[in-house]
């Protein structure tokens, strides 16, 4: 495959080249956007199991690749989301 050569006055009028101004600079916001108050996980919640229980909860977690918390909570937002759905 072969590449088209540019002249030196066609890739300086590229727009790869073409850098950003100050003002547009100024204007950009760096980062992520915030989250609104509703998307925001700022509730917990403390779960207590007995011996056994914890055990089964391990083996099925680890079935899945996913740590006891994690696969707690993928469960319980399964069990809301169909609930919202039924409501």
């Amino acid at each position: 495959m072969q590449t088209k050569k540019l002249s030196i006055e066609e890739a300086l009028k590229s727009e790869v080249i073409n850098q950003k101004t100050f003002e547009k600079a100024e204007r950009s916001k760096p980062g992520r956007k915030r989250k609104s108050e509703d998307e925001k996980v700022k509730y917990n919640i403390a779960l207590y199991f007995n011996k056994q229980d914890f055990e089964f909860l391990g083996k099925m977690a680890e079935k899945e690749d996913e740590t006891i918390q994690r696969f707690c909570k993928k469960i319980i937002a399964r069990f809301l989301k169909s609930a919202k759905t039924l409501a």
